[in-house]
């Protein structure tokens, strides 16, 4: 049976079900704790009096959660507050809701979880015992449990959380995904997915795995898109994020973390925004410099692991200042890998700015500072930028169009062909459609990897309700 200790010390917080607190008695949580997960809301019911964030004790299966408790004196009293017929708990958490905006909790039911108080090792010392039950069984979701204590007449709440994520195994380079059954191949084939974010979460992308080896299905998670504007008061080229993606990029805990927890790839596609400046019109090398500081500034705040070049919409003629220049590609090519040599670079070769012969002043083509390319929608053949086949791949699915209609032959076309992976755009993954997904998925898995493809993890809703 799992323990996991959290301290409650000092013992109360927020009042939440009475008028006024005792602003003597403060609930703090212990120095950070490999188990202990902070939520960023501002305000919250219970606090770290270092840095106001919401504390959760978090587990993820049947077990025991102890909450070792301190009260004001000896002679304190603690009692378990239970839901109620006003329905206390669904109350707090409705409270919750309003504070974080991202975190889509659900209930856990009362019949998975037991509170009780057991003495500690003084008078002013107690256990809260939470024990949870069968939780394997949940369906999956982001479960909260309140723990709801009165202490001395003042009620206060710690929250316990069981994210029933579905079981995977996390992509590595141990963890490697079966290759194609009867090739020669030897790498796995690389499956790319792209998520339109003004409507879909990109989190539930990652939710499907492989059936037997619970390895997840996509290699990489391309974020469609961010934009390259032009800001005329600063006369510069800047990355913008809309109202969909910005809440995302600001929050890669709650968004980025579990895909990349999976070991999946985030990428964040980059598309120029009708503002007269794309990847063909940087004017200088030292340009190009500037806008991949702007990108490797966020590749370090919000975690992002790479970067597609997207070159549509530009519409160059609003900035006649700013020409062509036979350069400019190469120079952001050179300026976004000198900036983050780790980083993944990819390409959708649509309209595309790059071509299989020029180089630069260093002597290199596009493909020796891209890692991959793909083409668009149903284009056979081989790359136009001269990208290698273990690198690239054609016949591109266009899903919410019906494109995965045809998902086995384009599957077999891969392998026949030997490419390196193959991209599907805009799964539009509902938690009313996902078996589709599931089935049309497996068409691909089975050719790859040999396996069914399942959806193994909670319905996530983005932000503005999405």
């Amino acid at each position: 049976m799992n323990k996991y200790i959290f301290t409650l010390a000092g013992v109360a917080a927020m009042a939440l079900l009475t008028a006024g607190c005792n602003k003597d008695l403060t609930i703090e949580m212990p120095a950070p704790d490999p188990m202990a997960e902070k939520v960023l809301i501002g305000e919250a019911m219970i606090t770290d009096q270092n840095s106001g964030d919401l504390l959760f004790s978090t587990t993820y299966s049947s077990g025991e959660v102890m909450l070792d408790i301190t009260l004001p004196t000896a002679e304190s009293t603690i009692t378990v507050v239970h839901d109620s017929e006003d329905n206390l708990y669904a109350n707090l958490l409705s409270r919750l809701k309003k504070q974080d905006k991202f975190g889509q909790y659900t209930l856990l039911p009362q019949e998975n979880a037991t509170i009780e108080i057991r003495n500690g090792a003084t008078a002013d010392q107690k256990v809260a015992v939470v024990t949870l039950k069968e939780i394997e069984k949940l369906p999956y979701a982001i479960y909260l449990l309140p723990v709801v204590l009165d202490i001395d007449g003042e009620m206060v709440a710690h929250f316990v959380k069981v994210p029933l994520m579905g079981s995977f195994l996390p992509l590595s380079e141990h963890n490697q995904k079966p290759l194609p059954p009867g090739t020669d191949y030897k790498e796995p084939i690389k499956l790319i997915a792209y998520v339109e974010t003004n409507d879909y979460d990109p989190r539930n992308i990652a939710n499907f795995v492989l059936k037997d080896s619970k390895l997840p299905v996509f290699d990489m998670i391309v974020l469609f898109a961010a934009n390259m504007n032009y800001d005329a008061s600063q006369q510069r080229r800047v990355l913008f994020f809309n109202d969909k993606l910005q809440p995302m990029v600001e929050n890669p805990d709650v968004f980025f973390k579990p895909i990349r927890d999976r070991g999946i790839k985030l990428i964040m596609d980059i598309l120029p925004n009708h503002h007269g400046v794309g990847y063909l019109n940087f004017q200088s090398y030292e340009e190009a410099l500037d806008f991949a500081g702007q990108m490797k500034e966020w590749s370090d705040k919000a975690q992002i692991d790479g970067w597609d070049v997207d070159e549509e919409y530009a519409e160059y003629y609003k900035l006649p200042n700013y020409p062509y220049v036979d350069e400019s590609s190469l120079w952001f090519l050179r300026a976004a890998r000198e900036t983050m040599p780790n980083t993944i670079l990819t390409h959708y070769e649509y309209n595309s700015p790059f071509d299989s012969y020029s180089t630069d002043d260093q002597g290199k083509k596009a493909i020796d500072y891209l890692d991959y390319s793909w083409t668009d929608y149903n284009v056979t053949g081989s790359s136009q930028i001269g990208m290698p086949n273990d690198r690239y791949g054609n016949r591109s699915i266009q899903a919410s169009y019906g494109g995965l209609r045809q998902a086995e032959s384009v599957a077999q076309s891969t392998i026949d062909e030997k490419l390196g992976l193959l991209m599907i755009f805009n799964m539009t993954v509902s938690k009313d459609n996902y078996k589709s997904f599931e089935n049309s998925l497996s068409e691909i898995t089975q050719k790859f990897y040999g396996e069914d493809c399942v959806y193994a993890g909670p319905h996530f809703i983005g932000p503005k309700g999405i």
